[in-house]
């Protein structure tokens, strides 16, 4: 994702980020507009996640099947490099708000 900085090391501009700096924030955001819709936040996450790719894997995830990280390969479907893929907001949000 592209970030605006206004000075760092003396640079102004636009930077790209991405991995850690950027899929947290991201998966509490979607955490929170889950527990939004929820009458009590959600329990389990971990397998309510793990039971969306389950049951609809194309609907609530984007897989992403090339890339490295020094040690694994993404494959197709779960791996060690991009776990379950990128979320499939319009999809896995209302999933996890009912499950």
């Amino acid at each position: 994702m592209s970030v605006y900085i206004t000075s760092l090391y003396g640079q102004t501009g636009w930077l790209s980020c991405s991995g850690t700096s950027a899929g947290p924030p991201q998966w509490a955001a979607l955490a929170a507009l889950v527990n939004s819709g929820r009458a009590s936040s959600i329990n389990g996450a971990n397998t309510a996640l793990y039971n969306a790719g389950n049951s609809n894997y194309a609907g609530n995830y984007r897989d992403i099947v090339s890339g490295y990280n020094g040690k694994y390969y993404a494959v197709a479907r779960y791996d060690y490099v991009t776990g379950l893929g990128s979320p499939r907001a319009n999809s896995l949000v209302p999933y996890l708000k009912t499950h």
